[in-house]
């Protein structure tokens, strides 16, 4: 095998380990290492050799050799493989563990801020891309039906080619091939999975195969579908599977919140107009009652005076500041008399209407 057959063959399919040689015809471990780091490919490579000095052992560990295995001790072969393997596996479950406490950390802080929901649904599918596989990505779905006007979200991570074909096919009635076979992505079962069907449409993407996470609210309907696009067909991790789980009730906490601020702000509207309109009312009322040619006044339940008219003040001979807050069957027995005092003492202590013509 040559450069670029092993080149070729590492981007063939997700490689657990590399064993190699030391010296090949026309190629050799450290071109090996040099093609991994250029391709920053994070797979334990291990070098078995007959004949490999301390010097160049040193120098194949520093380019990024996990180990070396002498051939005439293959007996640590297999320890040597499994250490590696487990090796590259920790590294990689504790990155996945701080960048999930990390994006979680920033889900949260999003669904503090008050934000349109393209807007957020925009930036949660961000952080859920940065958190699968590497090639896989993610598009949120949300139903017209639930009045969620984000129909199609995406990342920044998402590729940008599909992501803009999406975009016009989004428009599109009856809907495109592509976009419903998205949308009609199969969740995935219960327990292992071998194989995923492919999806024809995805490949001139570099993209194979898609898988969903149905959305449900916390009534229990149905918000959307999260669907996760993978470069192969193979069965995904079962991180990928966790964190897709996790996300959906990330995207549903997301949509409940957007929908109660949403509310709040409408009832706040609702309020506020109510009392504008209320305050256009009294004002109304004001004019209406101050050009009365007829006496008009309002009494508290203790019977004081608490509004006036022009006209009153001309029937008592009185201003309005000497008026307020006096009580009526003190200050106005000689302006009303006793009858009306009398019925005005009763409607305020039996809280009932009174009429009556003096």
């Amino acid at each position: 095998m040559d450069a670029a057959g092993f080149s070729s063959a590492l981007r063939a399919a997700p490689w657990s380990i590399v064993l190699c040689d030391y010296v090949m015809p026309g190629f050799d471990a450290l071109a090996a290492l040099e093609i991994f780091r250029e391709a920053a490919l994070e797979i334990p490579l291990i070098i078995v050799s007959g004949t490999i000095g301390e010097e160049i052992a040193i120098e194949a560990l520093k380019l990024g050799a996990t180990d070396y295995v002498l051939k005439q001790n293959l007996a640590r072969l297999g320890p040597a493989v499994e250490h590696a393997i487990q090796s590259v596996s920790d590294r990689k479950q504790r990155r996945r563990l701080e960048r999930f406490a990390r994006v979680q950390s920033e889900v949260l802080e999003l669904l503090l801020q008050r934000l349109a929901l393209g807007t957020l649904s925009a930036q949660l599918a961000g952080l859920i891309d940065s958190l699968l596989s590497e090639g896989s990505h993610c598009v949120l779905f949300l139903r017209e039906d639930e009045g969620l006007q984000a129909r199609l979200s995406m990342g920044p991570l998402f590729p940008r080619g599909l992501a803009e074909r999406l975009r016009l096919l989004e428009r599109e009635s009856p809907e495109p091939p592509l976009l419903a076979a998205l949308r009609r992505s199969p969740p995935l079962p219960k327990g292992p999975v071998d194989r995923i069907t492919p999806v024809s449409e995805l490949q001139t993407w570099g993209l194979a195969a898609s898988w969903s996470q149905v959305v449900m609210a916390a009534e229990g309907h149905r918000l959307g579908t999260l669907v996760v696009v993978q470069p192969h067909p193979g069965a995904p991790s079962e991180e990928d599977r966790r964190m897709v789980e996790t996300a959906g009730k990330w995207i549903s906490l997301a949509v409940e919140r957007w929908r109660t601020t949403e509310r709040l702000i409408e009832t706040s509207q609702r309020m506020r107009r109510s009392e504008a309109d209320a305050r256009e009312l009294a004002a109304r009322l004001t004019t209406l009652v101050e050009n009365m040619t007829d006496a008009f006044f309002t009494l508290d339940s203790q019977g004081r005076l608490t509004y006036v008219n022009p006209a009153t003040e001309l029937v008592w001979l009185r201003p309005r500041g000497e008026l307020l807050d006096k009580v009526i069957w003190e200050e106005g027995r000689n302006v009303i008399g006793d009858r009306a005092c009398q019925q005005f003492q009763h409607a305020l202590a039996d809280r009932e209407t009174v009429v009556f013509e003096d």
